[in-house]
C-alpha cells in the first residue's frame, strides 16, 4: 500500500439571482490522504477526509418520515428520543 498526504481548502462561489456579483468563500484547510493498494479487487485508489468530523443532524421539527401510532420513528422521533436520552440518561 502507498499513502500520500496533501492539504486542500475548499472554495465556493455564490451567485445570487438577479445580480452581477459573485460572493467566493473558502473553508479552512484540511488534510487529505491518498492511498493505494493492490489486493482490493474493487478499488485500487481513493482518498479520506482524515480532518473532517463526521456528524448526524436530526431536527424536531422534521416530520418526513413519521409513522402512526410506533413510538420513535421518522426524523422527528429520533430526534426527540436523543434529546431525551441526553436530558435524561437513566431514564428507561
Amino acid at each position: 500500500m502507498r499513502v500520500a498526504v496533501g492539504k486542500s481548502t475548499p472554495t465556493f462561489e455564490f451567485t445570487l439571482p438577479g445580480l452581477w456579483t459573485v460572493h467566493p468563500t473558502e473553508g479552512e484547510e484540511g488534510e487529505i490522504r491518498f492511498d493505494s493498494a493492490a489486493y482490493t479487487p474493487w478499488a485500487k485508489v481513493g482518498f479520506v477526509f482524515s480532518d473532517a468530523t463526521p456528524s448526524l443532524r436530526y431536527d424536531k421539527s422534521d416530520t418526513s418520515h413519521a409513522g402512526p401510532r410506533v413510538a420513535y420513528t421518522g426524523v422527528e422521533a429520533v430526534a426527540r428520543h436523543i434529546d431525551e436520552a441526553r436530558k435524561d440518561p437513566d431514564a428507561r
